[in-house]
């Protein structure tokens, strides 16, 4: 094999078949002085499809808020920060403020239906 391709192996043991950095020997994936940014990659990859990731991006924006106020109550009930009584107060809130966008929801669709059937019968 010639020098345009990456010194370092695949899981298998055979050589790897990508083309190495710009004046380097090494790929991305296989170069020794980018290991501690791999790494920080695969972190930040990582995140991004957790469940608590893919969660967040489904509920609405206006309650993001909401979403994360749970979330450092739930961490500060875990680190011992927070009274339990506080964070059920917490949770108490936070449960009206999704009931009101709930209505909310219901109430606007409920609005559609009634113009489409409008508009039908018209």
């Amino acid at each position: 094999m010639d020098g345009t391709y990456c010194r370092g192996t695949n899981q298998r043991g055979e050589l790897c078949r990508a083309r190495p950095i710009k004046g380097g020997r090494f790929c991305l994936k296989h170069d020794p002085d980018l290991a501690g940014q791999r790494a920080e990659w695969n972190r930040a990859g990582g995140k991004g499809k957790s469940n608590a990731a893919r969660a967040a991006k489904r509920v609405p924006s206006d309650l993001r808020t909401v979403l994360d106020e749970l979330y450092e109550t739930l961490a500060d009930l875990r680190a011992g920060t927070l009274p339990k009584g506080r964070a059920t107060e917490i949770a108490s809130v936070c449960r009206a403020i999704v009931a009101v966008y709930e209505v909310g929801a219901v109430e606007a669709e409920l609005a559609e239906l009634e113009a489409s059937v409008r508009e039908r019968s018209a």
